[in-house]
């Protein structure tokens, strides 16, 4: 794997020791659990670090990207609960005596990584999946989560860019108003964005739209999953019309709907904006008459679809201009 060199700044719990503060060390990660994730790092010295030392992992341009707090310290042993998905091999470790506080703060969304290889795309069963086939991607992150309309208020907060508003009886309680979201609603998927919408979002926070390949590998793995978290069909793992859903839920609300790379909500919710034309696979035999490089292959289920919609394979489209109440979407980083 290549090396991926990062800062961790240490916001920590009491006053670190002068000389360790304004060093900076190297870290090996000496364990990570199943799921690739850094669990262990020797840190090189104790002094200056106590159970609940919170360390902030940022990527090469400064943002924050991870959390880890320890939870015991023996020897050159610094042991963490992981807080956010990191997968290094290294890392660099700054304590700064300036930056106190009360636990690991988090600015933007958390990221799952979703390793590079082939994967088994389509299924045979579908006629506008057909037919199945292998395909290969680089290593890429994706949002954990779908995008939030708190998250969307700061992108609107800052770019002046026109709210989430659609003049129709079903979209009323999903309307912003004076440049608010709907009380209460600051963690439930933004909705009522088109795919225009949604990739200057992306954009402006150094992202993308997933094309629906890398949306699909997300989602499914390498193991050609039918649904996210398996190949049983369970109506309770996740928010659809089946399990009598009427609206979106707070984003994380069914944790069983969790893909092999950790992504939420990705059999439910609402469904997602990718940025692919929504086009027949290379060797498909059907006549749709709806595939045309004007629209856009939206994927994943929601709130108003049920489980054949859920399943990872399963492609929708959509008009690029679409506003729905039940299309949302996440984003993806690429790794340079």
């Amino acid at each position: 794997m290549k090396r991926i060199i990062l800062l961790l700044f240490v916001i920590i719990f009491g006053v670190a020791s002068a000389s360790f503060a304004q060093s900076i060390r190297h870290g090996k990660v000496l364990k990570k659990d199943q799921g690739k994730r850094i669990i262990a790092v020797d840190i090189g010295i104790a002094d200056g670090v106590t159970k609940g030392t919170a360390f902030v992992l940022r990527d090469d341009e400064g943002r924050e990207i991870g959390c880890i707090i320890a939870t015991d310290v023996k020897d050159r042993l610094f042991w963490t609960d992981l807080v956010q998905i990191g997968i290094y091999n290294e890392v660099k470790i700054g304590m700064r005596a300036d930056e106190l506080g009360a636990g690991c703060k988090i600015e933007g969304p958390i990221l799952a990584y979703v390793p590079g290889g082939f994967f088994g795309m389509g299924d045979i069963k579908q006629d506008n999946e057909t037919p199945p086939h292998s395909k290969h991607l680089k290593a890429f992150y994706i949002d954990k989560y779908e995008v939030t309309n708190k998250e969307y208020k700061k992108f609107v907060d800052e770019t002046k860019y026109r709210i989430p508003y659609v003049d129709s009886k079903e979209a009323k309680p999903y309307n912003w108003q004076d440049n608010k979201y709907p009380k209460g609603k600051a963690n439930y998927p933004v909705v009522l964005v088109n795919a225009i919408d949604a990739q200057k979002y992306c954009e402006f926070f150094g992202k993308r739209l997933p094309t629906e390949a890398e949306w699909e590998k997300a989602a499914r793995g390498s193991g050609n999953r039918i649904w996210p978290w398996g190949n049983a069909w369970d109506k309770t793992k996740l928010s659809n019309k089946e399990d009598g859903h009427t609206s979106s839920v707070i984003i994380g609300s069914h944790p069983d709907d969790l893909s092999p790379y950790d992504a939420v909500d990705m059999g439910g919710n609402v469904s997602e904006w990718t940025s692919s034309p929504y086009l027949p696979y290379q060797n498909n035999q059907l006549n749709d008459k709806n595939y045309s490089v004007g629209k856009r292959v939206v994927r994943g289920g929601s709130w108003q679809k049920g489980k054949n919609e859920a399943r990872t394979s399963a492609r929708q489209f959509a008009s690029p201009d679409t506003k729905s109440v039940s299309i949302g979407f996440r984003c993806v980083k690429e790794i340079k």
